[in-house]
């Protein structure tokens, strides 16, 4: 459990958890509150649930709406208590008839999954918009998966994006990438290539995982031509992608030696079918004819594949750059020289670029 603690404060100085102690001890629900902060999140004392729901309880019943919500929060997580959800669903209510905006997302949340108290979306819309009003982001992001989705009301995509967007703006991750989905599909909002990269990486950069799968789509789909040039054994871009993320995926699974070694067995196999770039874009260009050059090729793009994500870059430009890199290698490669150094090589060049 996070609580907010003062900052003015530092808990780890037991002169200071001594005058909490005391103003605690003498009614102050701010310090009641303040305790149970501290004892919830092990903040300079050993955590102990039990002790802060007593501390929370003390000033929850004070009417002190911060603590009435973290007070809900612990039976709503069945933290140093039995989980009793209509118990947390009272202290949340009160909090949020407060104007706790926490709580407000928290009730709206327990009316929408029918815990505690009975299914009503019309309350469940009530206390989003409230908590949204605010400010609060996860309200905003709730409301515009409300009218995304017509759950809870009826669909209006452009009051979804309206509520995504605020979310967005604060951070929130799952808002930025329904946003990108949003302007993706052109639905409710102008199709946007140039906002759909925008949202998407800012989620993905999060570590949103659906968010990167999404970026790898279109950055695999990017530049068709020079990969249809580079895969013409394989009939559509969906091919491609398949196979890239398959060998991809392969290659996640090698050691960094297994890597290493492989790319510069690589790298030495292309260097048989490479050949001036007829369009100037590269200085070389493989122009793969056998089964086995093929298969040659597309570890390559493989191993490309993965190496973008390990540097945030995108797999066009990492292509780009790797034929260059390659053309600047090509003796070396050509002089058969140890295989794990070439990778490692590659890999270095490709990183500084």
């Amino acid at each position: 459990m996070t609580t907010d603690i003062d900052k003015g404060i530092k808990t780890d100085e037991p002169s200071n958890l001594a005058k909490w102690i005391l103003m605690a001890e003498q009614g102050s629900a701010k310090f009641q509150n303040k305790l149970g902060s501290i004892y919830a999140d092990g903040d300079g004392v050993t955590q102990c649930y039990e002790t802060a729901l007593a501390w929370f309880t003390l000033a929850a019943e004070q009417g002190l709406d911060v603590a009435q919500n973290n007070l809900a929060s612990m039976y709503d997580n069945g933290e140093g208590t039995p989980k009793n959800v209509q118990t947390a669903f009272k202290w949340y209510t009160l909090a949020a008839n407060q104007g706790y905006a926490l709580a407000q997302v928290s009730l709206g949340v327990l009316y929408a999954k029918g815990e505690g108290v009975s299914q009503d979306y019309h309350e469940m819309y009530k206390w989003f918009c409230l908590a949204a009003d605010q400010g609060e982001a996860y309200a905003q992001y709730n409301l515009g998966y409300m009218y995304h989705h017509g759950n809870g009301s009826a669909q209006d995509l452009t009051k979804a994006n309206q509520w995504y967007q605020l979310a967005a703006e604060q951070g929130m991750a799952e808002a930025q990438y329904n946003l990108g989905c949003m302007y993706a599909s052109g639905k409710g909002v102008p199709k946007s290539s140039e906002l759909v990269l925008k949202w998407f990486r800012l989620a993905a950069e999060q570590g949103h995982d659906e968010a990167q799968r999404r970026l790898l789509q279109i950055d695999l789909f990017d530049e068709r031509h020079t990969r249809m040039l580079l895969f013409p054994h394989l009939e559509t871009e969906a091919d491609i992608q398949l196979e890239i993320q398959t060998i991809a995926q392969t290659i996640a699974e090698f050691t960094p030696e297994e890597r290493g070694y492989d790319l510069g067995q690589t790298l030495v196999s292309l260097v048989s079918f490479m050949e001036p770039d007829p369009e100037g874009k590269f200085a070389l260009v493989p122009n793969p004819v056998t089964p086995e050059q093929h298969t040659v090729m597309d570890f390559f793009m493989g191993h490309l594949s993965r190496l973008c994500y390990s540097g945030g870059m995108t797999l066009n430009s990492a292509l780009e750059d790797s034929l260059n890199i390659f053309a600047e290698m090509v003796d070396e490669i050509a002089a058969d020289k140890d295989r794990l150094d070439l990778g490692i090589k590659f890999v270095e060049k490709l990183s500084y670029r």
